[in-house]
């Protein structure tokens, strides 16, 4: 038991000396605002200047820690530490988190590009989504390595014998998660996968499966736009989230807006929608003359194709026992030019995102969206289309994981789960998603929701979770030995 002990008092240690850095770096990392800006694009920025600056300062911390950097033209980085002993056949654990972020949108209460600790909180952009997951997942794989270096004779630690961990490790650094993922594929068009990979970016305990993602817009006929009644309208700041804002201009009436709640897509149950409320004051409260008729179709369309969070305004409700319900947001409206094909012209456009089971495929999503869309001249493009993934909770990799959990936080309540985010895991052979949410930790009410206004956790929380990572990479090494 003294040996444990070692090991846990090794970590608290750790945190005793190192928490003001791990709170420095976060700050480094939040003050970027890495949105997406591809109007901003260049060689060596393919997803904007913040994003490639937030990149290149995260590497420059794994780098601090020990780790040797490589960034692959502004898509991606990865940094890593290779095993003192070869030992055959060689293995890579990787671990792979992001630095860009969501817009900011409306609602703050606090600069969200300053880190702010409060009452034991942190809040800023990134804190929890993903900028704070990262850093302590670095941090604790640092703190692992240097146990190991000082164990390297010790019979209690087989598993760090020769004073290294018996395996690779890479931590990759994304910075296009919350959009396209681009960075994964140039990753993987350069680079081999490890050979089990976790993402410190959705809930504990681990999730072994992930809702399928289809993401599309519905577009209206286009119009002339001196005879449309709405002169402007937007809402939302992101495809994958509840509208939290929206307004609209309507031709000699003024100007309507809404408010609602964030919430990620994964979640729309925790939100409210500003759109579908500005919809049902532009419907109900102007003489219907005010709009035009492919106007006020097209609205009408939207609120019944996104009016229920399950999808059943569109026929698309479906669920199953791994996955659990289908899930809808319409995330973005927004009135645009129509084109060459129509100058002069503008078309209302509605984002869609939708998280499904595995009893339902993205081709019937399709068909019953388009059936929508066409009753009122409007059209449907897909934007993108990510397959349900799906592994076992069995496996000894992620069985490890839940041990290294329940190890330091007793809890046995809650198990490996699928879930509705799409992360990293998705997209490589063997990983999965591994915290550090625990939405059912009560939080002040102050305290923001990943995606939303004043995101924020607890900096208890993240020391946990840098126990919990240690401790699982721990586990990978008694595994991998």
């Amino acid at each position: 038991m003294g040996f444990e002990l070692r090991f846990s008092d090794a970590l608290e240690e750790y945190l005793a000396r190192e928490w003001e850095q791990v709170m420095a770096d976060l700050a480094t990392l939040v003050a970027i605002p890495s949105v997406e800006d591809m109007d901003g694009a260049r060689e060596g920025a393919p997803y904007g200047p913040e994003a490639a600056r937030a990149l290149e300062a995260a590497l420059g911390i794994a780098q601090r820690l020990g780790f040797e950097p490589h960034n692959l033209e502004g898509h991606v980085g990865y940094a890593d530490a290779v095993a003192a002993e070869s030992r055959e056949p060689r293995k890579q654990l990787g671990i792979i988190g992001h630095v860009d972020v969501v817009p900011t949108g409306p609602g703050w209460t606090v600069d969200p590009w300053t880190l702010t600790r409060r009452e034991g909180y942190v809040l800023g952009r990134g804190v929890l989504d993903d900028k704070g997951p990262l850093l302590v997942a670095m941090h604790a794989l640092a703190a692992v390595r240097a146990f190991a270096a000082d164990h390297a004779a010790d019979p209690a630690y087989p598993e760090f014998a020769g004073g290294s961990l018996p395996f690779d490790t890479r931590i990759i650094v994304g910075c296009n998660e919350e959009t396209f993922m681009r960075d994964v594929d140039y990753y993987q068009a350069h680079v081999a996968d490890p050979d089990f990979l976790f993402t410190p970016d959705a809930e504990f305990p681990v999730g072994y499966g992930e809702k399928g993602i289809y993401q599309a817009e519905l577009l209206s006929a286009p119009q002339p736009a001196d005879q449309m009644g709405l002169e402007e309208i937007a809402g939302g700041s992101a495809v994958n989230a509840v509208p939290g804002e929206a307004s609209a201009l309507v031709r000699r009436v003024g100007r309507m807006t809404a408010e609602g709640r964030t919430a990620h897509a994964s979640k729309p149950y925790e939100g409210e929608s500003a759109i579908l409320r500005l919809i049902a004051g532009l419907l109900d409260g102007f003489p219907s003359t005010m709009l035009t008729e492919t106007e006020r179709n097209f609205l009408d369309m939207v609120a019944r194709v996104t009016g229920s969070f399950d999808g059943s305004g569109a026929g698309l409700a479906a669920e199953d026992g791994d996955f659990g319900p289908l899930t809808l947001v319409g995330g973005k409206i927004s009135l645009k030019d129509a084109g060459e094909e129509a100058p002069g012209a503008k078309c209302l456009v509605q984002t869609i995102d939708i998280r499904y089971p595995l009893t339902i495929t993205a081709p019937e999503i399709t068909a019953r969206l388009e059936a929508a869309a066409e009753e009122v001249g409007a059209t449907l493009r897909i934007i993108k289309v990510e397959p349900p993934y799906l592994t076992s909770a069995d496996t000894p990799e992620v069985q490890a994981l839940l041990a290294a959990y329940q190890g330091i936080t007793g809890d046995r309540e809650h198990g490996a789960f699928t879930m509705g985010g799409g992360t990293y895991a998705r997209h490589f052979s063997r990983a999965a998603s591994f915290g550090l949410e625990m939405p059912w930790v009560e939080q002040p009410a102050w305290v923001g929701t990943m995606h939303g206004a004043d995101e924020g956790v607890s900096e208890e929380q993240l020391r946990t979770a840098f126990k919990v990572y240690a401790t699982a990479i721990r586990n990978m090494a008694k595994l991998w030995r």
